[in-house]
């Protein structure tokens, strides 16, 4: 082991803290065997893992829920390894710079997810995008792109998380609001769909979205269940409003027809 190695491990070890496996709730995060294989030489190399950032658990059976570090958690089933390094998670940070070298540390070995997460932290901490870049030698356009990503909704999140989807298809859905997302998540999931037909759906609730705007403003003020149905934005639409009876209709027309009366007078 080279002095630059020894020192890093000697940095990693006075700054997280040991605890045993089984106090750590079970990541529902797909496995990378590629990530993993690379953690399994890391240890071969050095004799431990890099330390996983963790939110401490009010919980009987668990104390740890994992944050950043879910392939951490693999390796070491895979190793029959009883305990790992943790690095306690918060938004809030004492020493931001120390908080910044382990991240460093641990990069290459987090998922797209875990990483937005950090950088988030380190971003509301003081860093800037160009700071970051520079020391994780990447783009900032990549920093971006990977916060974006806390932009999915819970269901987004998750499936992104157990592989269900890919980061190209985060990437798409992260422009829609949480509302249309959750969806269009399922139906991604359950169509299989491409990046390319999902960019044509999106495009299209895109166009839908006046509509949809318009259709929840007359609701409110007019206080009746409607549709509004149209093939295009710059097509015709038609409004269909649902009455419960003929006298609920009667109800609804009549200051219509009175005013229109008043009118012609």
């Amino acid at each position: 082991m080279s002095r630059l190695e020894r020192r890093q491990q000697s940095f990693l070890f006075r700054a997280s803290a040991p605890l045993l496996l089984e106090k750590i709730t079970p990541p529902k995060s797909k496995r990378c065997a590629k990530t993993i294989q690379a953690l399994q030489l890391y240890h071969d190399t050095h004799l431990f893992l890099p330390p996983l950032f963790s939110l401490p658990l009010r919980s009987e059976e668990y104390n740890h829920t994992i944050i950043a570090g879910s392939q951490v958690y693999f390796a070491a089933l895979q190793l029959g390894l009883n305990q790992l390094r943790i690095i306690p998670f918060s938004t809030e940070l004492r020493t931001p710079s120390l908080y910044q070298r382990l991240f460093l540390y641990t990069y290459p070995y987090l998922m797209p997810l875990e990483k937005a997460h950090i950088f988030q932290t380190l971003l509301s901490n003081g860093y800037t995008q160009q700071q970051l870049a520079a020391e994780l030698q990447i783009g900032r356009s990549s920093i971006s792109h990977q916060i974006n990503l806390l932009k999915l909704s819970k269901e987004g999140q998750e499936a992104l998380a157990k592989g269900l989807i890919t980061v190209s298809h985060a990437k798409e859905l992260c422009s829609i609001s949480s509302e249309q997302m959750t969806p269009l998540v399922h139906r991604l999931i359950k169509e299989q769909l491409t990046v390319s037909e999902l960019r044509v759906l999106i495009e299209q609730i895109r166009l839908q979205e006046p509509i949809l705007v318009l259709s929840r403003q007359l609701k409110q003020a007019l206080s009746q269940e409607l549709k509004i149905k149209n093939t295009h934005p710059e097509g015709k639409a038609t409004l269909s409003i649902s009455f419960d009876s003929i006298e609920a209709l009667k109800s609804f027309v009549e200051p219509f027809l009175n005013t229109k009366a008043e009118h012609l007078r």
